[in-house]
């Protein structure tokens, strides 16, 4: 079977510096939004049971942490993208499903 799926995607991000000299820290998160694209072969190589093969792509926006002290550079705008495949196998569980009808001629 082959398949693709498409919606929308959230990231959640955080930040945090830490001065080890004096006992102080300063953190941020953030949420952003985008989208999720995808492609996928999925194999049934014995009853009840299937391998599949997935490649995505997440697409956010450019997004930074916000306008504070962690901005300075290291934290600044990034690309908010990622190429994502995955390899799973999965079970398929029957439980109350109809029995299987045979043909007798």
């Amino acid at each position: 079977m082959l398949y693709f799926k498409g919606g929308g995607a959230w990231l959640w991000t955080q930040a945090t510096i830490s001065d080890l000299t004096i006992p102080a820290s300063l953190g941020v998160s953030k949420t952003v939004n985008g989208w999720v694209v995808g492609a996928g072969v999925e194999w049934a190589f014995a009853q009840n049971w299937t391998i599949k093969f997935e490649c995505q792509y997440l697409g956010l926006s450019n997004f930074d942490l916000g306008d504070n002290v962690l901005q300075d550079g290291l934290f600044g705008p990034h690309d908010g993208s990622a190429q994502l495949g995955t390899v799973g196998i999965n079970y398929l569980f029957n439980w109350g499903a109809p029995a299987p009808v045979v043909s007798r001629y």
